[in-house]
């Protein structure tokens, strides 16, 4: 990571793409596992292309590649390449790709622009820190549900605990001066938004 960091935007918009896809490779794969059978090859290929694509076209990626992605999904079960319930692995596809490669693809995006790898340092950041505190919080603290018939794991004191990480890391990013978070008032809101 730091390798592509140094490289500037273009080595990071390389290792992205290698997250989006190792991300919807996983996804897919549990998938499977709970009994579905998506079109996992389409829906890792549009992943896959996605941030690039947006990198290097804007974001006339993002209706290019999902209308790819569902036609060539349809396809894929109307000529019955996999005989299991149709529309319901051709939702399951498609909203593996939107929730993995749709929503990576914006790091394209963010790359397009001259302090994008910087942009994409302190969100991974902030996210990592919300992550790891909710964690570490919730598992040691947590005593009330969030949602438990959505991830019954999850509890109110690990929702606060990563909330809290999260714009303390959005603060230490603006006083370490990573750019463009260098202002205390970009690094709060940072924190405040992831």
């Amino acid at each position: 990571a730091l390798l592509a960091f140094v490289i500037g935007r273009a080595g990071t918009a390389v290792l992205v793409t290698v997250i989006v896809a190792a991300a919807a490779f996983e996804l897919f794969e549990g998938f499977r596992r709970a009994g579905f059978q998506p079109a996992t090859l389409l829906a890792l290929l549009g992943s896959l292309s996605m941030v690039g694509i947006a990198y290097n076209h804007g974001e006339r990626a993002f209706p290019l590649v999902t209308a790819v992605v569902i036609a060539f999904t349809l396809f894929w079960y109307l000529a019955k390449v996999v005989h299991a319930r149709p529309m319901v692995n051709a939702a399951v596809t498609i909203f593996g790709f939107s929730y993995v490669g749709l929503l990576g693809g914006f790091a394209g995006l963010l790359l397009v622009f001259p302090d994008g790898v910087g942009m994409v340092i302190g969100l991974v950041l902030c996210a990592v820190s919300y992550d790891v505190a909710g964690y570490f919080v919730g598992s040691r603290m947590g005593h009330r549900p969030l949602m438990p018939d959505v991830s019954p794991n999850k509890t109110l004191e690990g929702l606060a605990g990563g909330m809290a990480a999260s714009v303390v890391m959005g603060i230490v990013i603006a006083i370490v001066g990573l750019h463009p978070w260098n202002d205390l008032g970009h690094g709060f809101l940072l924190g405040v938004v992831v």
